[in-house]
């Protein structure tokens, strides 16, 4: 009631009748116990809303602020710490920049250590405060008071103990370890010996084992962290989810890039692993930058060996931020690597899973292999262009286009125009309708209110085909907008005149293909679009009136 209470003080506040008796209650709360809640609230008061105060009110709320304020250690700490909303008692009175409030929290984190450090000293006052710790609305104030606390707490051994009894005690979803997090590397600036055994108990501990991994990356990561690690992760000790703690903060730096290697393999072999994988080498990547070259040259291969090994058809890209993770491995592995035989075993890998069946396979196709098309362009065209069971293509285009883009997006538009031309000319019957139909479509020009242009591309292919009907007719439905706001028709008749683009050279072939079918079956889509249009605006009409 009290936290609810807290919550709500503010806009009953604001309602002038309620104030005496807000005052009166609060009162009434604090006769056997603080009410940090309320503190806080009328600080959230004071620095937000003091300027619609009235001189009494504001008089009422100051006086009130003094008799709620802390007065003892564990009321501190409750108030400062512990409570929703505890930085609110921080910024009164701070301008509202963003260096300002900056500075402000940089305080806010260092007197919550300073108070753990003094609870430190009273033992009865921590196992108090254990329940409290563990709630899961923690923050970094709650790991910096943690931070505190190990540095400073005379028995670490048996404050750990206490609190292993607690989580034993509680249900899982309903704790937080954050606090405890900091209590460890508290701990280990003053005795990393102390938290390395304590750390090989815990990988051992049907308690501890759970959250071991954010434990351990506050301890010192040296070979005995990755032992412990690798333990973990092989032997089913600590879930899979909790090695996404090692993609954080540069916790994996001093590993050597073969550690790294083994790690990943080990946590991609589980359920659910590849995503937990990919995340942690994609930090590691970012990492590198800082590395000596020997280090990028060990994890390429690292990466290469875990690309070669991945089961594309469990990847699933629908958990967050795995597309993008991907993407940074395959781009830092394909750009460096001068293996052609691992990148074919890769590539033919991943369109192979693209093809299977049962494949969990949810990524965007343009994304996940233009790094393909980027680096190895004529390898990735002659690995998907494969024709189905059936014989049709279909497969083929899907897994290079995004068809729901504004002019399909596709990972065949980072391939060179000239090396494009010369994988059509080895077959020009069949390959150029499939490039037609994949290519870039669209140059955009983002200083002229990103106006619209007929690429490069679809014009030398046209030119380029021995076959230019077929070509024509894969470029005519692209013109076609997907996703439009107005009339669907009208976009449509603006891009008539793209066709005329198409043949700069007037080429007298390629103008009767545009005049005798191009030009036509454009205006046929017109025509029947704004059939539609009318249709469905008449409908409109009549259901409103």
């Amino acid at each position: 009631m009290r936290s609810i209470l807290g919550d709500a003080f503010r806009g009953l506040w604001g309602i002038v009748i309620l104030q005496d008796q807000l005052v009166d209650l609060a009162d009434q709360l604090t006769k056997t116990e603080s009410w940090p809640d309320g503190w806080l609230a009328t600080k959230r008061i004071l620095r937000w809303d003091r300027e619609r105060q009235s001189k009494a009110s504001f008089m009422k709320l100051r006086k009130l602020e003094l008799a709620l304020r802390p007065k003892d250690l564990l009321s501190e700490i409750r108030a400062r710490v512990l409570a929703r909303g505890a930085f609110a008692e921080d910024l009164v009175g701070v301008d509202r920049s963003p260096d300002s409030a900056s500075s402000v929290y940089e305080k806010a984190r260092d007197h919550a250590e300073k108070l753990g450090q003094a609870a430190a000293g009273d033992s009865e006052l921590l196992e108090a405060i254990v329940p409290e710790l563990l709630k899961p609305n923690s923050s970094d104030k709650t790991y910096s008071f943690g931070r505190g606390v190990g540095k400073a707490v005379d028995d670490p051994v048996g404050l750990m103990m206490h609190i292993r009894a607690q989580i034993a005690r509680s249900e899982i979803n309903q704790i937080s370890l954050i606090p405890i997090r900091g209590i460890i590397a508290g701990w280990n600036q003053v005795d990393p010996q102390a938290v390395g055994n304590f750390l090989d108990s815990a990988l051992e501990d049907e308690i501890w084992s759970r959250w071991f991994v954010e434990l351990q990356v506050q301890g010192s990561m040296d070979d005995r962290a990755f032992d412990r690690l690798l333990s973990a992760i092989v032997d089913g000790k600590s879930p899979v989810w909790q090695f996404q703690y090692l993609a954080g903060g540069r916790v994996t730096d001093p590993f050597s890039a073969e550690q790294i290697g083994k790690l990943v393999r080990a946590i991609a072999d589980q359920e659910d692993g590849p995503f937990v994988a990919f995340d942690l080498l994609s930090m590691v990547i970012h990492c590198a930058s800082e590395k000596d070259e020997n280090y990028r040259n060990d994890l390429l291969q690292v990466c290469m060996e875990f690309l070669r090994a991945t089961n594309w058809v469990l990847v699933n890209s629908d958990q967050g931020g795995m597309d993008y993770d991907v993407d940074v491995v395959l781009r830092f592995a394909l750009s460096r690597t001068n293996s052609d035989n691992d990148v074919t075993i890769i590539l033919n890998n991943i369109v192979d899973s693209r093809r299977n069946r049962n494949r969990y396979f949810g990524f965007d196709g343009p994304k996940l292999l233009g790094r393909f098309f980027e680096f190895f362009p004529m390898m990735a065209l002659n690995a998907v262009y494969r024709p189905d069971d059936e014989g049709s293509y279909s497969l083929a285009y899907e897994m290079v286009v995004d068809p729901s883009s504004e002019g399909h997006d596709t990972a065949v538009a980072m391939v060179p125009l000239e090396i494009l031309v010369e994988w059509c000319d080895i077959s020009p019957n069949d390959r150029y309708t499939y490039a037609a139909s994949t290519c870039k479509l669209f140059d955009v020009d983002d200083d002229n209110n990103k106006a619209i242009s007929i690429s490069q591309t679809v014009v030398e292919l046209l030119r380029s085909a021995p076959n230019k009907q077929a070509v024509m007719s894969e470029v005519i439905p692209r013109l076609v907008p997907n996703s439009w706001s107005g009339s669907r028709a009208s976009i449509i008749e603006e891009r008539l005149p793209l066709l005329r683009s198409l043949n700069p050279a007037d080429d007298q072939e390629i103008e009767r293909v545009i005049d005798a079918a191009a030009d036509a079956r454009l205006r046929e889509l017109i025509d029947a679009e704004r059939r539609r249009e009318m249709v469905e605006e008449r409908a409109d009409s009549e259901s409103f009136e």
